[in-house]
């Protein structure tokens, strides 16, 4: 009867040492801040909406820029290279794209 009830206890401690290892890798790969996700293209922020022209070329980038309110005019503007261009607050930028023009 003590040998089992060794092995439960040695078994339980297993368990309690592997689930603390494993405990913080887990929850610091969910732990990612805003900044350092990986967005690409057209993105939403807490601060507005965004573009980010991810490339390994040298090249800026012509987007266009659609917005919500009727009659507005689309925009366009130059995106440089892996650079967060702020585009306006949400309620007004409906889409962003790349059109296939460089700056």
């Amino acid at each position: 009867m003590r040998n089992i009830r060794l092995g439960f206890a040695a078994g339980a401690a297993l368990l309690i040492a592997a689930a603390t290892v494993v405990s913080p890798v887990a929850s610091a790969a969910e732990v990612v801040p805003e900044s350092a996700a990986a967005n690409c293209g057209f993105y939403r922020g807490f601060t507005g909406a965004y573009y980010k022209h991810c490339t390994s070329e040298p090249y800026a980038v012509k987007i266009t820029i659609k917005y919500f309110a009727l009659g507005r005019p689309d925009a366009e503007m130059c995106v440089q290279p892996n650079a967060d261009e702020w585009l306006g607050w949400n309620d007004e930028v409906s889409n962003a794209y790349y059109n296939g023009k460089l700056c």
